[in-house]
């Protein structure tokens, strides 16, 4: 593999500063999560073993959550590459009351997640600040997770699984699909159950669209696009971002479950690990190449996709509410209320940045993506 470029100066540090922006809502949530806040990456480490146990324990003989009359129906699928707007999306719809959703907190705390997001509810325990990537979004132990381990875990993939690999429904027992099927309807009870639908949002999904649409017939995808300009060199900037925290991590004890270092944060398209062995993880080849092989990949599959929805980040950015209630609409949920102010105060955050981009390399990226900029008109 060629070996990767220095780092940009301007991102040296980056991390630091957005873990000193921290704050808890009381003692027990600087005990809990003020470290895992720290120590915050795609990929959560194991938590504490007395504490997991605990955690297990509880869930197992005292909660015991009752999922019978749960049913996953029309769940909701944020699909789109890094830094194309997918986390802002994912704040937005899933401030609807009528979905439930992988927080923080049950992708940290995995073998237990019903228990910890009880006891986080009812002991107000959470934790808020910038997250590691140092863009100024706040996260929380309640906001929507990536869930990477999750699916990681449902689908059958590993984290250093750089090949492409085309999943078919036959490639999973009916065990599997009920393991999968029992887990989402527990985060839905973690909701308050019957009448919640489930949404995630996962970057590293998009390889996996088809066999998700046959596993959820009825499933809501919604795909996120955005100007491969910004798009493909804020994906490299991930990378350093990413690069950056894992060391700040094993600087003070290994990770755990990540054990062959950083792992490189772009979906697993067909050709990935040929522009990887070819230019490296932090040249704009690459991610400009996986940025147009991704669109090709959805547009050659959506015909066979029944609930296939499409918007622009740029748009969402110019008219936010509006184009949320056509989101919305596509996933038949009702219209926010006025009351909602969970979802009224992320809209009126939406075009604040306090961090400086830098971008360039245009004529290569335009050079690579020249086809997916001209049909969603970035040309």
């Amino acid at each position: 593999m060629v070996q990767a470029a220095q780092m940009p100066s301007s991102l040296v540090g980056a991390t630091a500063r957005a873990r000193s922006e921290v704050t808890f809502p009381n003692f027990w949530s600087k005990l809990l999560f003020q470290k895992t806040f720290q120590r915050q990456y795609i990929v959560p480490e194991k938590p504490d073993w007395f504490f997991e146990k605990s955690m297990q324990f509880l869930e197992r003989f005292v909660i015991r959550p009752d999922i019978s009359d749960i049913r996953v129906e029309k769940p909701i699928f944020l699909i789109g590459l890094p830094r194309s707007g997918t986390t802002l999306t994912s704040d937005l719809v899933c401030s609807h009351p009528q979905l439930g959703y992988i927080t923080n907190a049950m992708h940290q705390f995995r073998s237990a997640f019903c228990a910890v997001e009880v006891m986080r509810k009812l002991l107000h325990i959470d934790v808020r600040g910038g997250r590691y990537l140092a863009d100024t979004v706040e996260v929380s132990a309640g906001s929507p997770s990536d869930s990477v381990c999750f699916w990681g875990e449902w689908l059958k993939y590993g984290i250093y699984d750089y090949d492409f690999v085309e999943r078919k429904l036959a490639d999973y027992s009916q065990s599997d699909l009920d393991f999968m099927y029992t887990q989402i309807r527990k985060i839905l009870w973690c909701f308050g159950g019957q009448d919640k639908r489930f949404c995630t949002k996962n970057p590293m999904l998009i390889p996996d669209v088809p066999v998700l649409a046959e596993m959820f017939p009825d499933g809501k995808f919604v795909h996120i696009i955005r100007d491969p300009r910004k798009c493909v060199n804020s994906m490299l900037k991930i990378y350093w971002l990413e690069k950056e925290q894992f060391e700040f991590i094993e600087s003070q004890r290994p990770h755990g479950i990540c054990n062959q270092g950083a792992t490189i944060p772009y979906p697993r398209v067909r050709h990935m690990k040929e522009w990887l062995d070819e230019f490296g993880p932090a040249d704009i080849r690459t991610t400009a190449h996986i940025w147009q092989e991704s669109i090709d990949y959805l547009q050659e599959r959506k015909p066979s996709l029944p609930n296939y929805y499409e918007i622009r980040f740029e748009d969402l950015l110019a008219s936010p509410h509006e184009e949320m209630s056509k989101i919305f609409d596509f996933c038949e949920l009702p219209a926010i209320t006025k009351d909602n102010q969970k979802y009224w105060n992320r809209i009126d955050e939406v075009g604040t940045v306090r961090h400086k981009n830098e971008y360039g390399d245009f004529s290569e990226i335009e050079a690579i993506c020249r086809r997916g900029m001209e049909q969603y008109g970035y040309c």
